[in-house]
């Protein structure tokens, strides 16, 4: 018989490096399969029952590897009908909506030094002179959570770059005034 002894920290500590490689190595091969990758799942193909039993598999709705991955992938039907599938490789995402490019805003997420010089500014002292003026709007451009911990009574929030589509919906005959602290 042979008695093997480690000590216990030394035993815990290869339990976690080998936890640790084995959760990296599943995290790993999950993302490769959600992006698409090579290994990506096939779709489950229809149990077959039947007449359809002894069916060539194209005849029985189960879609064959394409050689070309460029090209489109026809499933052929149970009937006989095809159905064409666009490569997941050639999709798109549909255009970005908001043209920031008209707002003033270059692609860093900074106002164009052009829409710089119409802005104006203001003084803390001046906006706290504004605070319960009607014809003001203050607009905390912070997120949410931050919003939550603490603003201007009676503030509107619209959070910068996610909510933009929002600034159009202000009335364009009262003064906005936009903070983040």
């Amino acid at each position: 018989m042979i008695e093997f002894k480690m000590d216990r920290r030394v035993f815990y500590g290869l339990l976690t490096v080998l936890g640790v490689g084995l959760a990296l190595g599943l995290g790993l091969m999950l993302g490769k399969m959600m992006s698409g990758g090579e290994q990506a799942a096939a779709p489950v193909a229809p149990a077959l029952s039947g007449a359809d039993a002894g069916a060539a598999p194209e005849q029985a709705g189960i879609p064959l590897p394409v050689d070309d991955p460029a090209a489109a992938v026809d499933i052929i039907q149970g009937n006989g009908s095809t159905q064409s599938q666009q490569d997941p490789a050639q999709f798109q995402p549909p255009p970005q909506t908001i043209d920031y490019a008209a707002l003033g805003i270059n692609p860093d997420g900074e106002l164009t030094p052009e829409q710089d010089a119409t802005v104006s500014r203001i003084l803390q002292t001046d906006a706290e002179a504004k605070l319960n003026d009607p014809n003001v709007i203050w607009v905390d451009v912070r997120s949410d959570v931050e919003f939550e911990q603490g603003h201007i009574p009676g503030s509107r929030n619209i959070v910068a770059y996610v909510q933009d589509d929002q600034f159009g919906t202000l009335p364009k005959d009262q003064e906005i005034i936009l903070y983040c602290a």
